[in-house]
């Protein structure tokens, strides 16, 4: 006997392993297409129901659903039934654009158009065909999409204005390859039901005197991440939102050349995650009283080699503390007030060549680090705090 394995793996759930047992044996075809099977030869897998092998299907891309057609009739239409579609470009089969354009037209116009959308994957390697991009989001639109993903290369040209309108989405992932030119998103995101964003590699922009302002018109937002981003004219990113709970913020050198401010405007904020360059100036127009937790990640290679760093932290810390004010100096300034801070963990890092250290990291010790760490928890009753190798 032949024992053979199939795996389905997706991309929130763990690999699924299911074995199936093929004697050799010769299955005869009868006349309307089907197998029939022999004495000890059963074909389970195809004996399941049609929506146990749909939802097997969910976990394939969308080329491995279709080349299911070949094992029998009974497979013929069942990937057209599938309620989500994993199209990606990086398969080498498709390294030739025209033939993923024909298959993303092909699927598009064979699949069971009575089925909802419920999720889009889709993964475009090189620049993508205008015309391509519109027909996949109005498909997406048209289908009541709530889940979509998309890793593209726009060109730099403004993405279609449709796909942030869909009034279905709640989870939305929109990304750039690295080494593209920075996607472009409009002034204003109409997204009613979005609960969950993410944006990579993407800039924000206004119009001469306006305030760039793009998340107040999604007014269920929980969960918002925004990474290697560029804050153009007028340098100001408002982030406004009243429902935001959850906040990620990545930032890296080379997307900070030119100073800008981020404004806060999220009363409802319980976490906030930043990494990355500190550079730039923050406030808030509204307290912060739901917020718990707060994660800082700033390289030490940075904080050397930019002054202002240190006491822009600080600054940071402040303002999460519902004290909106400025630290001009760090010898000079009175302890922060984190009454509220619960935890606090402190990442020490460590270097192998201590011979290219500078001055000042050599001077770096357990004293200075113990120093900071008393300044910071000075007002904090019994906060719990953990210092670590990084």
């Amino acid at each position: 006997m032949c024992k053979v394995h199939f795996f389905f793996v997706g991309s929130d759930m763990p690999a699924m392993k299911f074995d199936a047992i093929e004697p050799n044996l010769k299955r005869a075809r009868n006349t309307n297409g089907s197998v029939s099977e022999r004495e000890g030869d059963e074909d389970r897998l195809s004996d399941l129901p049609d929506c146990v092998l749909i939802h097997l299907l969910e976990f394939l891309t969308t080329k491995d659903a279709v080349m299911t057609t070949l094992l029998s009739t009974r497979w013929k239409d069942l990937w057209k039934r599938v309620p989500s579609l994993r199209l990606r470009r990086t398969d080498p089969e498709f390294r030739h654009m025209t033939l993923f354009k024909k298959f993303v037209n092909k699927v598009l116009s064979f699949r069971d158009g009575s089925v909802p959308l419920h999720s889009l994957d889709f993964c475009y390697d090189g620049l993508i065909p205008p015309k391509l991009l519109i027909r996949v989001v109005k498909y997406a639109e048209s289908h009541r999409i709530e889940q979509l993903r998309l890793n593209i290369d726009s060109g730099g040209i403004e993405l279609p204005p449709c796909l942030f309108s869909i009034q279905t989405i709640t989870w939305l992932d929109l990304s750039v390859p690295n080494g593209e030119a920075l996607g472009l998103l409009p002034k204003f995101l109409n997204m009613t039901a979005l609960m969950s964003l993410r944006l990579r590699r993407f800039a924000f922009s206004a119009g001469d005197g306006e305030v760039v302002d793009p998340f107040s018109g999604c007014i269920k937002l929980k969960t918002l991440v925004i990474e290697h981003y560029v804050v153009k004219v007028p340098h100001i990113l408002c982030i406004s939102n009243v429902t935001l709970a959850n906040l990620t913020i990545h930032s890296f050198p080379f997307h900070s050349k030119e100073a800008y401010e981020i404004v806060l405007s999220t009363p409802s904020l319980c976490s906030f995650a930043y990494r990355g360059v500190i550079s730039q100036k923050i406030s808030s127009k509204s307290n912060l009283p739901f917020l718990e937790e707060v994660n800082i990640d700033v390289p030490k290679s940075v904080l050397s080699s930019r002054l202002h760093s240190p006491f822009i932290l600080i600054s940071w810390l402040q303002l999460l503390a519902n004290i909106l004010s400025k630290i001009p100096d760090l010898v000079n300034t009175e302890s922060p007030c984190l009454d509220n801070l619960k935890s606090l963990i402190v990442k020490v890092q460590k270097f192998r060549r201590p011979e290219k250290l500078h001055k000042a990291e050599l001077q770096l010790s357990s004293p200075r680090i113990d120093g900071a760490v008393d300044f910071l928890i000075r007002n904090s009753l019994f906060p719990e705090v953990t210092i670590v190798d990084y």
